[in-house]
């Protein structure tokens, strides 16, 4: 029999293709530790994979979880809220709820339409995320109401779509330790002042992924020394960005669809990498 791994290496795994949710499916039926494992990447944020959105028995099974995480009170008043057909008033409530969980709320995809602000338990369980996802087109005001109470972020992903966002830059520069940082761009455009408040974060960066649009000059991307993953995905365009950049800690340098920039160019990253 095959000696058993850690459960640290893994979740470790997990993590590398937690985008492959099919696979992550699959390791629930493993054992009961590989389930333990699975189970927390899966309900991140359910909504988004489109593998358990097509299947119809999905959204009954979800639906009586989260009931079941509701008091007799709150199943109530949605009860009403949904028979009144006061959707925005549901979905609030629904919201509210999850934002009681305290520090056991650590992943979060920040709603555009609803000021998590605005709920006192929000204060305290903001004060705890280490996982947000969030796009710059929110309101400027609504970052810097963020950047007050959330300041621990492990990693951070970001949407953006021709917007440059300065409450956006002040709450990544109210990070105190940020170590993950995606950008998920399909416009060709430079982004100065969420460059910026990413170049505060050099001594604590270890992963950046950009996909699409780099977003960033060649001289940001090159401050960030202390990187140890770098993933590129759909990089088509501004191959500059890339040349003359040094990674002397980086071990993993994935690359992810892209036919324009020479084989030259991540040799010369590699080469600059740690032996």
């Amino acid at each position: 029999m095959l000696p058993q791994l850690p459960a640290e290496i893994i979740a470790e795994i997990f993590e590398y293709f937690q985008y492959d949710i099919k696979s992550i499916y699959s390791c629930v039926k493993v054992n009961r530790m590989w389930c333990k494992i699975a189970i927390p990447v899966l309900w991140r944020f359910p909504t988004q994979h489109k593998f358990l959105l097509s299947n119809n028995k999905f959204w009954s099974s979800i639906s009586r979880i989260i009931i079941s995480c509701l008091s007799d009170d709150s199943f109530k008043h949605i009860i009403r809220l949904y028979e009144s057909n006061n959707l925005p008033f549901l979905q609030n409530e629904l919201y509210r709820n999850f934002l009681s969980y305290g520090s056991r709320l650590k992943y979060l995809q920040l709603p555009y339409n609803i000021r998590l602000t605005k709920y006192p338990e929000a204060q305290y369980t903001l004060m705890n995320l280490q996982y947000l996802r969030c796009d710059a087109n929110t309101s400027a005001n609504y970052y810097n109401e963020l950047a007050i109470y959330c300041c621990t972020l492990k990693k951070l992903i970001i949407d953006i779509w021709g917007k440059d966002n300065e409450g956006l830059a002040n709450f990544i520069k109210s990070q105190h330790s940020l170590q993950h940082f995606e950008i998920h761009s399909q416009i060709i455009q430079i982004y100065p002042l969420i460059a910026d408040a990413l170049c505060t974060q050099v001594d604590t960066l270890k992963y950046l992924r950009i996909v699409g649009n780099p977003c960033f000059k060649s001289s940001v991307i090159g401050r960030f020394q202390k990187l140890k993953t770098l993933s590129l995905e759909n990089f088509n365009h501004h191959v500059e960005v890339l040349e003359n950049l040094k990674f002397p800690e980086l071990e993993n340098l994935d690359i992810i669809y892209d036919t324009v920039t020479s084989f030259e160019v991540y040799k010369e990253i590699i080469e600059g990498a740690a032996p």
